[in-house]
Formats: structure tokens, C-alpha cells, sequence
């Protein structure tokens, strides 16, 4: 088996780290979105809906998580196929983090989802225009 490059380690380490982050987004973000909705007095009804979409977010992020981290051991294993996925997974962190910053400008928080994407993505051994290697 060829020595894969060590960019492709970056692709892990964003795997591992959305997986952290939809602990995070759950675990932690979920209980400080009941508090502040509590605290503003939004009725029960609209606070439940509110914590079901924000664990279907957590639920998501940890997927894609997931998905990474089998997309990097198929790209381990010399998987070319599994080159477009990691690369969609990587942009649409990407594109979120930049959308949300534009929303939410200045927000530190979202560069999070930039950096995490461009873990996943900016490897050159996940473009999936890259000619198969051998």
C-alpha cells in the first residue's frame, strides 16, 4: 500500500472534531437555549419545537462526524470514491460558518465551522477533480 500524505490526517482531525462539536452544540448549547428562552418567557410549546430542531442540528453534526471519519478511512485505503463526499462535508461547513459570520458578523464562534471545514476539505487528496492516484 502507497504512503498516503499526511494532509490526509487533517481530514480525521475534522471528523473528530465535528463529532465534538455536536456534543458540544447538544450537551451544552441545548440546556443554555431552554435558559435563555425561560428567561425571554416563550411559552412551552414553541420551546420544545425549539429544542427538537436544535438536537436535529447536534444529531447532524454528529453524522457528518461520522461520515468524515469513514470517508477518511475509505481515503486511507485508497478509495478515490470517497473523495467527493469528504469534500461535500468539508464545503457545506464552509459555506455555513461563512454564511452564519456574514449574519452574525463579528461572531468568533462560527470561524469554527470555517477552520473545521477547511480541515476536511482543503487537502489536496480530497478534491474529488484530482486524477486517482496510485
Amino acid at each position: 500500500m502507497a504512503e498516503r500524505p499526511r494532509s490526509d490526517f487533517a481530514v480525521l482531525a475534522g471528523g473528530i472534531l465535528m463529532l465534538l462539536a455536536s456534543l458540544a452544540h447538544s450537551f451544552v448549547g441545548g440546556p443554555a437555549l431552554l435558559e435563555e428562552l425561560a428567561r425571554e418567557g416563550v411559552n412551552a410549546d414553541n420551546t420544545a419545537g425549539m429544542l427538537v430542531g436544535w438536537l436535529f442540528g447536534g444529531t447532524a453534526m454528529g453524522l457528518l462526524g461520522i461520515l468524515t471519519i469513514i470517508g477518511y478511512r475509505r481515503l486511507r485505503r485508497g478509495d478515490d470514491g470517497a473523495r467527493s463526499t469528504l469534500f461535500a462535508i468539508g464545503a457545506f461547513w464552509i459555506l455555513f460558518g461563512l454564511g452564519a459570520s456574514l449574519y452574525r458578523f463579528p461572531s468568533p464562534h462560527f470561524l469554527g465551522f470555517l477552520v473545521i471545514g477547511g480541515l476536511v476539505c482543503i487537502p489536496p487528496s480530497v478534491w474529488p477533480w484530482q486524477l486517482p492516484r496510485k
